[in-house]
């Protein structure tokens, strides 16, 4: 910093500075909405397989005997925290 005070290159470093850090950001962003637009229709994808492959767990073995409905609905609240 005193090398820079001392032949007043702060304008220039300033400048040099916001420059890369701007397009770090614009970088950042980018990223952003590419995951946002990518790995949430993913989640809900998985999510929403992970739900019929229950429901037909407990479909299938409902015929083999009775399920109670609390059971159902424990494995249906645990999904839901889980994703």
């Amino acid at each position: 910093m005193s090398i820079i005070q001392l032949f007043r290159q702060e304008r220039r470093m300033r400048e040099e500075f916001k420059a890369i850090n701007d397009q770090h950001q614009d970088a950042w962003m980018k990223s952003m909405k590419l995951d946002g637009l990518l790995l949430r229709p993913a989640v809900d994808f998985v999510s929403i397989l992970a739900l019929i492959l229950i429901l037909n767990y407990f479909g299938i073995t409902s015929l083999n005997g009775p399920i109670e409905i609390g059971v159902l609905y424990a494995f249906d609240n645990y999904l839901d925290r889980f994703f």
